[in-house]
């Protein structure tokens, strides 16, 4: 189903992020995947959001 998906992706973009160090991008400090929660952690990146300055 949809969550199992989401899970599945979930776990592979923590797997990415741990395994990958480059200049450009975010660092992972950390995750939480418990329950119906999922959530990662990143280091702060000043002046603005991805969005903007993708748009």
């Amino acid at each position: 189903g949809t969550f199992e998906t989401l899970q599945k992706e979930f776990s592979t973009e923590i797997e990415t992020l741990t395994n990958v160090e480059h200049r450009s991008l975010v660092k992972l400090i950390g995750f939480v995947d418990e329950d119906n929660e999922s959530i990662i952690v990143s280091e702060y990146v000043p002046n603005g959001t991805l969005r903007e300055h993708l748009d």
